[in-house]
């Protein structure tokens, strides 16, 4: 939970409030439950929330309207899954996606597998990073994970000589 205000001075601030664990359904009722009791926790007044700037996500918005906040959508999150959106429609965006994906899966449930690349970077004089697997809510993971993985082509090629799988490098 995050702050935004102006002082009288009409000079922005800014504060993280509250990290808040959240092991319950993310129903709209809970998020509702767990805004209120962070607001109650720092004596926050219901009407000194003018607005409450929220993501996309069905749940987030049905807890801002259980709590009777007004609330607005970011407009940096929509153009997001707008540009998400567009690349993914492209099937060779998807293919190399699918490719980066297993690969980052394989070395990520094989830790045999990861000490192997770990000898390659090392042998190669390579940075010994691990590969990158994306994650739906993080925004630009699918970007972090390409770019690693073309960090990573040459231990990779390396690896995939000696032990073949479904995915290589070669769409890249």
């Amino acid at each position: 939970m995050t702050a935004h205000w102006l002082s009288n001075e009409f000079s922005q601030h800014r504060a993280v409030l509250r990290v808040m664990h959240f092991p319950e359904s993310h129903t709209g009722k809970k998020i509702s439950e767990y805004l209120h009791k962070g607001l109650v926790s720092f004596e926050i007044p219901h009407m000194k929330i003018h607005i409450v700037l929220l993501d996309n996500a069905a749940n987030m918005v049905a807890g801002v309207r259980d709590s009777g906040f007004r609330s607005m959508l970011c407009f940096i999150h929509t153009i997001q899954l707008c540009i998400h959106d567009s690349i993914l429609s492209q099937k060779s965006v998807k293919d190399i996606l699918a490719c980066c994906r297993h690969l980052a899966t394989h070395f990520h449930h094989s830790p045999t597998a990861a000490a192997k690349l770990e000898a390659i970077q090392e042998q190669l004089g390579t940075n010994k990073h691990r590969l990158i697997q994306d994650i739906t809510t993080r925004w630009n993971s699918f970007y972090d994970m390409i770019e690693r993985m073309l960090d990573q082509k040459v231990p990779l090629a390396t690896y995939t000589a000696d032990h073949p799988t479904q995915s290589t490098l070669n769409s890249f």
